[in-house]
């Protein structure tokens, strides 16, 4: 896995230094658009299919050729209800917080004329969150023993590895869809217990994937190059 990794992101730095060269050589240092979006994935996951609550995540994203910028902003809850018959314990955990990502994108089409885009892409993501765990464990001798634990100031970061597609629907409006491997996970300020979810990550587990769809409102900053010119009338 690790070779695999090294050898992504190798592939990317090279992009990057080739596509500086074509900065230099065309001088295209003004950005050519800006994309707002929502994630709609995550909200029909999370509250629709795994109730477990809410999450909601907005992107911005300013294109400078072929090069993006990208920055995601996303908050949510969680809450958990687990009952095990044969350990007689019952557990509940409540998950709040938010998350940034940041990072950059390289886009392999060139001159679309719809200025639709495939990339990968690098993140560097962080979440800050509180967690609370409470557990009731039943013995038939000794009765109920609560188990209580809250943590407020919970932070963790990681890193990305993302690919992904946006395509032209109807003038501004587009649509669009990233994988995410997340790797590199750290948690800090855990004085009582390791949570059970990271807001932003998912399961607390070694590596993670992450799938979002967006709609995005695609907003030129520049004249279309594309655009046909209008023949004249002749009479």
């Amino acid at each position: 896995m690790f070779k695999y990794l090294t050898s992504i992101l190798a592939l990317w730095v090279g992009l990057l230094v080739s596509t500086a060269t074509c900065w230099a050589q065309a001088k295209q240092y003004l950005p050519t658009g800006l994309q707002l979006s929502t994630d709609i994935y995550q909200p029909l996951y999370y509250y629709g299919y795994q109730k477990t609550g809410p999450q909601y995540e907005f992107n911005a994203t300013i294109d400078f050729a072929r090069l993006m910028l990208e920055g995601d902003y996303g908050w949510g809850r969680i809450r958990r209800k687990g009952i095990h018959k044969e350990t007689y314990i019952t557990s509940i955990v409540k998950n709040e917080g938010h998350y940034f990502r940041i990072g950059l994108n390289y886009n392999f089409i060139k001159n679309s004329r719809d200025h639709n885009a495939a990339f990968l892409g690098l993140r560097y993501a962080k979440s800050y969150f509180r967690d609370h765990l409470k557990s009731i464990l039943y013995d038939r001798y000794w009765g109920g023993h609560l188990v209580d634990s809250q943590q407020a100031n919970l932070q963790a970061r990681w890193f990305e590895i993302v690919a992904g597609v946006r395509v032209k629907v109807w003038e501004w409006i587009y649509m669009g869809c990233t994988a995410r491997y997340k790797f590199g996970k750290k948690i800090s300020h855990a004085t009582s217990h390791l949570p059970f979810d990271i807001i932003g990550w998912g399961l607390n587990e070694e590596d993670a994937l992450g799938l979002n769809y967006y709609i995005i409102l695609r907003i030129p900053l520049q004249k279309d190059k594309h655009t046909p010119k209008k023949n004249k009338r002749r009479y």
